[in-house]
């Protein structure tokens, strides 16, 4: 069997990126005609708090509660199981609990994307 897509549903999770992205653009445009000190200090409060929430998905390997090494990486590095893929047998156990791992990590990011939604709707 070879791997297939839908064992990793990645579709879902490029169209919520996309979602709040332009959700980010707009919010972005409207901060910068701000005028008065309350409304910036919201606006930064607001950017402080996504930053927070996508910060850890874009940097860190493990969970808050864990303790995660400060070595370089790249970008989403939760994700990189998902390069070994290709070379385990899809019917290995291996495979199995990377699919199911990465599944996870997928759905982590993506409450977080939804997370990061709810702040610029406050």
């Amino acid at each position: 069997m070879l791997f297939r897509s839908n064992h990793l549903p990645l579709k879902p999770l490029i169209g919520e990126v996309r979602s709040l992205q332009e959700k980010l653009v707009a919010f972005d445009a409207r901060a910068t005609s701000l005028s008065s000190p309350a409304e910036t200090a919201a606006a930064n409060r607001t950017m402080l708090r996504i930053a927070r929430l996508l910060n850890p998905v874009l940097y860190q390997v493990c969970s808050p509660f864990e303790h995660d090494p400060a070595l370089g990486s790249r970008a989403l590095p939760s994700l990189t199981p998902a390069l070994k893929l290709k070379s385990l047998n899809p019917e290995g156990d291996a495979f199995k609990f990377t699919v199911v791992g990465l599944r996870r990590r997928l759905n982590q990011i993506s409450h977080q994307l939804r997370e990061a939604e709810r702040e610029l709707m406050r």
